[in-house]
């Protein structure tokens, strides 16, 4: 009889409370498909994937030269289509952006009917900028602001940058450096 009643109680318990039922192959996720929408190639010698962002229809990477660390290329990738275009420096007439650093990460948004993309350059203290602002003109980028990141009057590389809402006089940022997060 006891060990009935401790069975019942037993599934009583987990039809009740599910979430903590024992993990069972059956509901562990599994990500193995997956579609290459494009291959993102060296250009100039920018060879290492660095910063990533996603808007409605594009993909943009960003890529370094891995050896230098002094070159990025900026590539927007159609997300349907996976078409490659490499945007343009408006103040060098080039593909290439000089003051980009590591370029860890990208964050686009739309600030006054203005796409606007921001980069983490993750290269503060080391002469650079921590966080540059561009603009875009179709596929040419225009630097409209350049930004030394400060926390109690210490430098922060910016490795991780994420536009989380703007208004017409405000864009809020989401930043990471090392292990902190700053909003």
């Amino acid at each position: 009889k006891r060990l009935m009643a401790l069975c019942l109680c037993l599934v009583m318990f987990f039809a009740l409370f599910p979430a903590i039922a024992p993990v069972t192959e059956a509901n562990a996720a599994l990500y193995n498909k997956y579609t290459t929408i494009a291959k993102v190639t060296t250009q100039g010698g920018c060879n290492a994937m660095q910063g990533m962002d996603v808007d409605g229809t594009y993909i943009y990477c960003a890529k370094i030269n891995s050896e230098t660390e002094t070159t990025c290329s900026i590539a927007r990738v159609h997300k349907t289509t996976g078409e490659i275009v490499y945007l343009k420096n408006s103040a060098t007439g080039t593909n290439y952006f000089s003051q980009l650093a590591h370029a860890n990460d990208l964050g686009v948004c739309t600030v006054n009917s203005v796409k606007t993309m921001f980069v983490g350059t993750g290269g503060a203290g080391k002469g650079d900028y921590s966080l540059v602002r561009f603009s875009f003109n179709g596929t040419t980028l225009t630097e409209v602001g350049h930004y030394n990141m400060k926390y109690n009057g210490a430098e922060k590389y910016i490795a991780g940058v994420k536009a989380v809402a703007t208004s017409p006089t405000e864009i809020t940022l989401v930043l990471k450096s090392g292990n902190y997060v700053y909003a």
